[in-house]
């Protein structure tokens, strides 16, 4: 769709009708990009208030200390909701699910999503070291307050395992495994 405007008119050293073609098509223009996404003129009930909101797929945009912007880019193939904070690098919170997976994914087995009330879910697949401790590092920093919520996928002796956190901090935790190597998926959450 174009909106047709012409810039700069009423020009002062013409005759108002010289330039009035102009004028009466920038005029009708603003009911025409009132309408895009609202209800616009003469509408007895909603006049000025939002039909939906359209965001064109973009990289991340640049936003000041204490601005946040909402803006749409291409994640998988289809068109995602995101939110930017602070001009912040990588503070980029992906607000709608790409198809068939949930929330913000840095890889196949890692990840995290942001949740509404300033909640942030954090999982991952990781080896768990032999009779000993692994540190876990969470992809961004917080302080969980479910740690974690563990369970087994693979390894020796599966029907004996028993994993302990032993020590939590900002930005990871440390399982404690009185047993031999074996392979687990996490999950913790807390406030951002």
């Amino acid at each position: 769709m174009t909106i047709t405007y012409t810039r700069d008119i009423p020009d002062p050293p013409h005759n108002p009708s010289q330039d009035v073609g102009g004028m009466k098509q920038n005029t009708n223009s603003i009911d025409d990009i009132i309408d895009v996404d609202h209800y616009s003129f003469n509408d007895t009930v909603f006049s000025g208030l939002h039909k939906q909101t359209r965001f064109v797929t973009q990289a991340a945009p640049t936003t000041a200390l204490g601005q946040l912007a909402l803006y749409s880019k291409l994640t998988g193939g289809s068109s995602q909701l995101f939110l930017i904070r602070d001009n912040v690098a990588g503070t980029e919170v992906a607000l709608t699910p790409n198809p068939g997976v949930i929330g913000n994914m840095l890889s196949a087995q890692n990840g995290y999503s942001w949740l509404p009330g300033n909640v942030l879910l954090q999982w991952g697949f990781d080896v768990i070291a032999a009779f000993g401790n692994t540190v876990i590092n969470f992809s961004v920093s917080f302080s969980a307050l479910l740690l974690p919520i563990i369970v087994v996928t693979s390894g020796s002796n599966l029907s004996s395992v028993d994993l302990s956190i032993i020590a939590r901090a900002q930005g990871n935790f440390t399982i404690h495994n009185p047993g031999g190597s074996l392979q687990a998926f996490w999950m913790a959450i807390g406030p951002i």
